[in-house]
Formats: C-alpha cells, structure tokens, sequence
C-alpha cells in the first residue's frame, strides 16, 4: 500500500510538473531522446571503466541490457533501434551513438551525440 502511494505521489508531482514548465504540453520526443543519449553514454561509459573497453559495433547496445541494465529501452521514442558503432566515424577514438529520428532513416533530422 505504501508503495502504491509513493507512485501516485510521483506520479502527480510529474504531471504537475509539466503543466508548470511545459504549460501543460507533452514533452517534445525529441529532448526525451537527447536525454536517452546522455543516459546510454554515461552508461557506455560506465561500462568502459568496469570492462576495460567499449562494447564493440557488433556487440552493440545489447550487451548493456546483459551486462547491467536490464530493465533499460534500447529503443528512441519513435519505437525505432538506437545506431552505435564502435569505432565511430565521427567520433574517432571514441563511438557514435544517435538515433535516425521520426522517419527511421538517415536525414536531417537525426538525434547524435556528435
């Protein structure tokens, strides 16, 4: 029972929140994707500093969920995969990670964090 009211408090204090700064608005997929690319690098990251490495292109985002964050989507807000590559082609020593946006192919309007 306690547990239940923690979550609605939570939960009401979210939604009071977005009418606050967000007039009531949903926020914009687009910086929750930003957020969820922050997050998977610093999880990246945090994997690096425990394995020794990065996982590799073909290991992909997966090992993430195998590794230590299971309960993680590895999916943008449009339901489509994130793209890592490990090396990066614009990340040299380092990796790409974004997601290819609302049309689900290389454009414009892809999220990277380059």
């Amino acid at each position: 029972m306690l547990l239940i009211s923690v979550l609605a408090a939570v939960v009401a204090i979210v939604t009071r929140w977005d009418d606050v700064f967000f007039g009531g608005r949903t926020v914009p997929r687009e910086l929750i994707c930003r957020g969820d690319i922050i997050t998977l690098t610093s999880q990246l990251n945090t994997y690096r500093m425990k394995v020794g490495s990065l996982p590799t292109t073909e290991q992909g985002l997966e090992v993430l969920r195998k590794y230590r964050y299971p309960n993680d989507t590895l999916k943008d807000p449009w339901g489509h995969d994130f793209v890592y590559k490990n090396p990066g082609d614009h990340n040299r020593g380092g990796f790409d990670l974004y997601s290819k946006g609302p049309d689900g192919i290389d454009s414009d309007d892809d999220i990277r964090n380059w």
